[in-house]
């Protein structure tokens, strides 16, 4: 038969037991991660080295430290390097203009300066032989008038058109061609849906 004084010894140590276990099992977690800390700056450091060194690279890189002059002569000195690269940049910028062009005040205060013909010229509609005309006169520096750059053409007006919330008007939408092959002409207006 079993004594109950010791079966409540051995159960009063099994619980010193664990105890004493949770504790050095803590210590030895916190141990872990002091050396976890440490080890992660070392790490660390050698990435700040390893950066800074980069930058101080970098820096040198970036320095000037001579130039070849127009007329060829080679500088070193920093003082002669900086007048050379403000007289530089003085070129490139032009000079200051003694008088500004502006708005002329008194045409100003005349206020409207078009006569009526001039008026109704500019609001006038414009006709289908003045856009055929408008054509023609168009340079070689034209649109290809094939299929790629119509949709590229079409795909950025999509894009436009979405992002704007405005849509198309199909009746209201003509499509010129000039010089260009009516199988091409087809495929357009295929794409283009008119």
């Amino acid at each position: 038969m079993t004594n109950p004084n010791a079966v409540a010894d051995n159960r009063d140590t099994e619980k010193e037991l664990k105890i004493k276990l949770e504790k050095w099992s803590l210590i030895e977690e916190t141990a872990i991660q002091q050396k976890s800390r440490v080890q992660w700056l070392r790490t660390g450091m050698q990435i700040l080295h390893i950066f800074f060194a980069q930058l101080k690279n970098r820096v040198a890189q970036n320095t000037i430290t001579s130039l070849l002059t127009s007329d060829g002569t080679r500088i070193f000195a920093l003082e002669e390097l900086e007048n050379e690269i403000l007289i530089f940049y003085r070129e490139l910028l032009g000079k200051s203009a003694a008088i500004l062009p502006s708005v002329d005040a008194t045409v100003m205060q005349l206020g409207h300066t078009l006569n009526r013909e001039q008026q109704q010229m500019l609001a006038a509609e414009v006709t289908v032989d003045e856009i055929e005309q408008a054509l023609k006169d168009i340079s070689d520096l034209k649109a290809l008038g094939d299929i790629q750059s119509v949709k590229c053409l079409y795909d950025c007006f999509k894009q436009f058109s979405e992002a704007s919330g405005l849509v198309e008007n199909i009746e209201k939408s003509n499509v010129y061609f000039g010089g260009v092959q009516q199988t091409a002409q087809d495929q357009i207006l295929q794409e283009l849906r008119l």
